[in-house]
């Protein structure tokens, strides 16, 4: 048997069919008292669904369902009940100047109740450094992107936004660019054209870039040498001075490093 707290995490919170403790997918569960006789086949074929696939099949297993959503204030002693989150977050930040971070309550697979209340500066500080433990170790932290101000519950939301929505480069060195991204293309292409080796001729539209100026010229030689007329379009022979010089001036990118766990 599996307690109700943890069946509803499993089921509801994180989308979780399968049995906490042999694993099997469960189409279904049955709420009961464990300290009373198993329900019935006839009593379990008059019960409701909760939600998840969980079910009640009396009074006492539906209000032990529906307390696992109470929406009561939790801070010291007040206990006053709302009907929805959106209502009780007006009144811990009215009531109490007190709040919940919404990407914890929403991703985190905690009840309401065990969420962790903030004052002002204290939520302020768990969205922009994270949470620590007692002796100064980051424990936890809500990945923050630059392009977009908006905060990720994990590591892999965050990435997953990176790679979508903006733009990494292929050429830089992975070991100390891998988190670098650029906020769109007309960026990147600006970083390929400061930092590598840009193709001009008209045919490549900016689609070409190398690692180096001898790849550039390979290309070059062997994809547009038919039109020579066109080959002004593309500087060869940049001095190592000319190129880090350049590459000053490439100033685009965001190095998401420090922002990842």
């Amino acid at each position: 048997m599996n307690c109700l707290e943890c069946t509803y995490k499993l089921r509801v919170i994180t989308k979780n069919e399968k049995c906490g403790y042999c694993n099997s997918k469960l189409d279904q569960v049955i709420v009961f008292n464990q300290y009373k006789k198993i329900p019935t086949e006839v009593e379990t074929e008059r019960s409701h669904e909760f939600k998840g696939g969980i079910y009640f099949f009396d009074d006492e297993t539906k209000f032990e369902c529906l307390k696992l959503e109470n929406k009561a204030c939790f801070v010291g002693t007040c206990k006053q009940y709302f009907q929805t989150l959106p209502q009780l977050l007006e009144h811990l930040k009215k009531g109490h100047n007190r709040f919940l971070c919404s990407l914890c309550t929403e991703n985190r697979t905690l009840l309401i109740k065990e969420q962790i209340v903030y004052r002002k500066e204290e939520m302020d500080r768990h969205l922009l450094y994270g949470d620590y433990d007692d002796e100064n170790n980051l424990i936890f932290l809500h990945p923050h992107c630059e392009y977009c101000n908006r905060n990720f519950f994990n590591d892999d939301l965050f990435l997953d936004h990176l790679r979508k929505d903006h733009f990494n480069c292929n050429l830089c060195d992975v070991k100390t660019c891998k988190y670098t991204y650029y906020k769109n293309f007309q960026d990147l292409s600006y970083h390929y054209e400061m930092s590598h080796f840009l193709c001009k001729h008209p045919d490549c539209s900016n689609a070409a870039v190398f690692k180096t100026n001898f790849e550039l010229e390979t290309h070059f030689s062997k994809e547009h040498d038919k039109n020579k007329s066109k080959k002004g379009n593309v500087v060869f022979s940049e001095t190592s001075d000319m190129f880090e010089e350049k590459k000053k001036n490439d100033t685009f990118g965001f190095d998401f490093t420090n922002s990842v766990n």
